[in-house]
């Protein structure tokens, strides 16, 4: 996640904002954050979803799905999770299993129950074909319009990610 920790810590300093305005802004201690920015943690997806709009970044953007850096509107998580997966005719065993994921671990997520991190939003967002923002706020790209590009770079640097 190297590569997201240094986009997050570049889009930071190139609005002029400092860790301390960040932890303030996030309401965490400097050193949570701090690991945020090393990569050594990621945030969860309410926190990533905070961060997004104290850096008026899409996601997309922050996760480098894509270049788009319009302000979002308030975000509805996960919203489309299920209507995807229903319009695509996918029983939720079959999503979990196509993506190696406990099959619990998807029903809490399509729930709401709990949150994917960051390498699972992705892995959705490839597995759907459509981008991390359709998921969790049912804007930008629609299913099916995920650039190829986004889509072979997801697969190099995360399928081997495991998912919690």
């Amino acid at each position: 996640m190297k590569e997201v920790s240094d986009r997050l810590r570049s889009i930071r300093i190139s609005k002029g904002l400092k860790v301390a305005d960040m932890t303030k802004l996030l309401n965490i201690t400097d050193r949570g954050y701090r690991f945020y920015e090393s990569g050594e943690r990621e945030p969860n997806i309410k926190c990533l979803i905070k961060i997004c709009q104290i850096l008026s970044v899409s996601a997309d953007e922050l996760l480098g799905i894509t270049g788009d850096d319009e302000p979002r509107k308030e975000p509805t998580m996960l919203k489309h999770l299920q209507k995807i997966r229903k319009e695509k005719g996918i029983s939720m065993r079959k999503a979990a299993m196509d993506m190696g994921l406990n099959y619990t671990t998807y029903v809490n997520w399509e729930k709401g129950i709990c949150e994917p991190n960051i390498a699972g939003l992705k892995k959705l967002a490839d597995y759907f074909g459509c981008t991390v923002d359709y998921l969790v706020k049912g804007e930008a790209s629609a299913p099916g319009t995920i650039p190829e590009a986004a889509k072979d770079h997801i697969m190099r640097r995360f399928c081997n990610t495991e998912v919690i």
